[in-house]
């Protein structure tokens, strides 16, 4: 059970007790009402009562007089009867009206604590409220920025796969450049070697040619 269907269960239970309390409340208010009637016939029948003494007084031998004394003092008996029970159903109520008043209080503060609790539950779900926004803002923007990577991705792709395909059409044509090159290198080394040896060669012949020189020089000298 989550907390909002916990605090309208709490709302529903205390609405379920104001009416019991409602309930108890009418009943007594009809008893005091009762007791207020049962006094006033009471009293009524008190002055009878005395009022039928007084009459009485000369008509002692009367049956029909002594037969109304007798219900009238019936009557008097089962009222203050009826009146000592709503009293002491007063009494009980009164008591039970005390216990509900606490118990009232007690549900009324457990009710200001879940109201507070059901505010500090808003406030709560306004931030995550909040936050659940910012992030779904982040995950749309890292989602555009992921497409564009996409994109981009798609099309260095795309060009890597054209190079490759360039690569593979002009591949045999290079083996061939690079054996071309490795002959030419082998022929420019060769040629290298063959210009050194004649330079050798000329160098010699020109010292000779040197050396023939001075020495006719220094014959004629």
């Amino acid at each position: 059970m989550d907390w909002k269907t916990n605090i309208i269960c709490q709302l529903k239970d205390h609405k379920r007790q104001w009416n019991v309390y409602d309930e108890i409340i009418q009943h007594y208010n009809r008893l005091l009402d009762n007791n207020t009637t049962l006094q006033i016939q009471c009293v009524k029948l008190e002055n009878n009562v005395n009022h039928l003494r007084l009459a009485n007084a000369g008509l002692e031998k009367a049956s029909e007089a002594s037969q109304d004394l007798a219900n009238i003092n019936n009557k008097l008996t089962v009222a203050n009867e009826e009146v000592v029970m709503h009293l002491r159903e007063k009494g009980e109520l009164a008591r039970e009206v005390l216990r509900l008043n606490h118990a009232l209080t007690e549900v009324n503060e457990k009710l200001i604590q879940g109201e507070i609790q059901l505010q500090q539950y808003k406030n709560e779900n306004n931030l995550l409220n909040n936050k659940i926004e910012k992030s779904e803002f982040e995950v749309n923007e890292l989602v555009q920025i992921n497409e564009v990577l996409r994109e981009e991705f798609s099309a260095v792709q795309k060009q890597l796969d054209q190079l490759q395909i360039d690569y593979n059409r002009i591949k045999p044509s290079c083996r061939e450049l690079e054996q071309e090159l490795e002959k030419e290198k082998r022929i420019s080394a060769q040629r290298e070697i063959e210009l050194m040896e004649c330079k050798k060669v000329q160098l010699e012949m020109l010292n000779a040619e040197v050396e023939r020189y001075n020495k006719t020089w220094y014959t004629n000298n």
